[in-house]
């Protein structure tokens, strides 16, 4: 049950520059200057395959090879809540062929509640921001709450009878959504997406909070109800809903972000290079098109910008993790 004690949250940073100078492409190099073939470059998704990271990744991995003229591999490194792909990019060599593409959920949640064997700040250089999803406020199709009011209410006659869905023993977005509404909701531990939409149709939950691209067939197909999405505007997948900053929730905005990162002490001319590079390898309709029906967009982000991106998000959610005192990711007995 989650306590009723105040949090202010503090707006998504969006430390998101423009980038105008078009990238060019060098030429392939398969060989070193000893003559033994070059590595490919190995982009690490530390997640399940499936999912909208998995996704990103091998769009990316495609549009990357392309421009850069040699060959890019994607590997998934699931385990540990994200710590084991991280670790192994973080302990990787410094020279750009091994690159980390993780979330906020990883750099500024799980690496905020467990240990590592590294800093991740000292370990990991950035390469920059890539895209983001917000999520969708959901209860199912039959339920009577119609609005963020309606469960609002509901929650504050029956303090901890709303339950909702989740995949971790902390979820930080629920853990800040129940605190600025104050109210106290109980989580129901689930295996994954299919598994939560089950318990919600057998009536184990009344909510979740969704990913974007997950929610929409659902919503579409009659099966769950969007009280509001976590972006600071309407989505063009979900027109009819409003953001609960609309639905009065002033201050809400939440988002999965996607970066890429390179091992510390990489070249600064390597991390411009792979940072010019992914700006472009997601840039254009056509990347747009692809990315839609996920609920991902893409995001111009520059070296320059993520820092200050990086530090706002990272004390976001440090603020909220201290003050529940999270200290790991297991539900306390």
């Amino acid at each position: 049950m989650l306590s009723r004690r105040r949090f202010a949250g503090l707006g998504l940073a969006g430390a998101i520059g423009p980038f105008s100078a078009p990238f060019r492409p060098a030429a392939a190099q398969p060989a070193t200057a000893g003559g033994a073939a070059r590595r490919a470059i190995t982009i690490v998704v530390p997640y399940a395959s499936g999912g909208p990271p998995h996704f990103v990744g091998r769009l990316l991995g495609v549009r990357l090879s392309r421009l850069l003229g040699e060959p890019v591999v994607v590997e998934n490194r699931p385990g540990q809540s994200g710590l084991a792909g991280t670790c192994y990019v973080g302990e990787a060599a410094p020279d750009g062929r091994t690159l980390l593409l993780a979330t906020n959920g990883i750099y500024a949640m799980t690496m905020n509640i467990l240990s590592c064997r590294f800093d991740f700040t000292a370990a990991l250089a950035p390469v920059g921001l890539l895209a983001r999803t917000p999520l969708v406020l959901c209860v199912p199709a039959a339920s009577p709450l119609h609005s963020l009011a309606d469960l609002t209410q509901a929650a504050r006659r029956s303090p901890g009878a709303l339950r909702y869905i989740t995949p971790h023993a902390y979820n930080l977005p629920i853990l800040m959504l129940a605190d600025m509404l104050e109210i106290n909701v109980t989580s129901v531990l689930v295996g994954g997406a299919l598994p939560g939409f089950e318990a919600l149709d057998r009536g184990d939950a009344e909510f979740a909070l969704l990913a974007l691209g997950a929610a929409v067939p659902f919503v579409h197909g009659g099966r769950l109800r969007a009280l509001g999405v976590t972006a600071g505007q309407r989505t063009a997948q979900l027109p009819d809903v409003p953001t609960l900053a609309e639905a009065g929730l002033p201050g809400f905005e939440v988002a999965t972000d996607f970066a890429l990162f390179a091992r510390a002490g990489t070249p600064d001319d390597t991390l411009a290079r792979l940072s010019e590079a992914s700006i472009e390898a997601l840039s254009g309709q056509d990347v747009k098109a692809l990315l839609a029906p996920i609920g991902v967009e893409p995001v111009r982000g520059t070296r320059a910008a993520f820092p200050a991106y990086f530090e706002a998000e990272n004390q976001r959610w440090l603020s909220l993790i201290r003050q529940f005192d999270i200290t790991s990711m297991e539900r306390p007995r």
